[in-house]
């Protein structure tokens, strides 16, 4: 499919498992989800939850050892090149760049997906100049850093989108300036009516780009959620004092937990209890001179995650 606005499909994960024969280990067990036109998701977890394995399978590279993948009505898994043309992956090897440059490259996987010459070249000039990598366009491949070699692997996978867009860790060495550019890209193919799935372990990033997350834990989907709905969930708190170097807190804060960085920043996790008497508490430090300043927020995405799955 070569349109810009896809076909408005759901794709339906029905008790997805797979089971490797070696060890029987279950990389994926019964997973059962929607993900729907527009929607920008990002699967997190630790190593090893079976996110990549989860990717594969909708993409028709590893087969479901049960259960089912469905988009529209059409089954992935009875129709695995089905899979190959509505889909598009981005997976977290290098795309072989040897020989070639990424404008020849990313202009090459335009010509495959249906575009004529040169709206390919268009396509792959557009992405090329959206993730700010034009100065590179004519290098050869060999010759890329890392960084770059994964913002072409990017644009490679999503030019000419199809509807549906699995990417795999795409800001993995990429520099700090050009991960917001990934981003705001994914978040327009979501606006524009894709179906994004992006697998990463940055969860600021998810935090500040996603519509939803699905945590996944040995396999199994631990949490299907909004970052805003977990964190009216958890209900809790982070409070963050910036404290004078050299200067000794005079008293134990009242939290569920608080550490100290390098920098002497002061960070406290609150139950909504304990709000008021912190903020006393922090105020006290500010009158007398021992703290900066101080800032409380909702808990971060990266906080509950490390409560969710701490123990399991």
């Amino acid at each position: 499919m070569t349109s810009a606005t896809p076909r408005a499909d759901a794709l339906s994960l029905d008790q997805v498992t797979k089971t490797y024969k070696r060890g029987g280990v279950a990389a994926n067990q019964a997973i059962s989800l929607t993900f729907r036109p527009g929607e920008l998701v990002a699967l997190i977890g630790h190593n090893g939850a079976g996110k990549t394995t989860l990717l594969n399978q909708i993409i028709g590279t590893v087969k479901p050892t049960s259960g089912d993948i469905r988009y529209g009505a059409s089954s992935l898994v009875a129709a695995p090149d089905l899979a190959r043309r509505v889909a598009a992956m981005m997976p977290q090897m290098y795309a072989p760049l040897t020989g070639v440059t990424p404008l020849q490259a990313i202009t090459s996987i335009a010509r495959l997906r249906g575009l004529p010459a040169a709206d390919a070249k268009r396509a792959a000039l557009d992405l090329i100049d959206s993730l700010d990598i034009g100065e590179w366009k004519d290098t050869g491949g060999e010759k890329l850093s890392g960084g770059l070699r994964r913002l072409t692997s990017y644009a490679m996978a999503v030019v000419a989108p199809p509807p549906v867009l699995l990417v795999d860790e795409p800001t993995n060495d990429v520099d700090p300036v050009r991960r917001p550019l990934i981003w705001r890209h994914l978040r327009r193919l979501a606006d524009a009516g894709h179906t994004v799935v992006v697998v990463t372990h940055n969860l600021l990033e998810v935090q500040r780009a996603a519509d939803r997350y699905v945590l996944l834990q040995k396999g199994a989907v631990l949490v299907d959620s909004t970052p805003r709905q977990l964190a009216r969930q958890a209900r809790t708190a982070t409070l963050t004092v910036s404290v004078r170097p050299g200067t000794e807190i005079p008293s134990t804060p009242p939290a569920t937990a608080h550490s100290v960085d390098e920098d002497g920043q002061l960070t406290l996790d609150l139950e909504p209890a304990q709000i008021p008497a912190a903020i006393e508490w922090v105020l006290q430090l500010v009158a007398t001179g021992a703290a900066d300043s101080y800032a409380l927020a909702p808990a971060s995405l990266e906080t509950l995650y490390e409560g969710i799955t701490n123990g399991r």
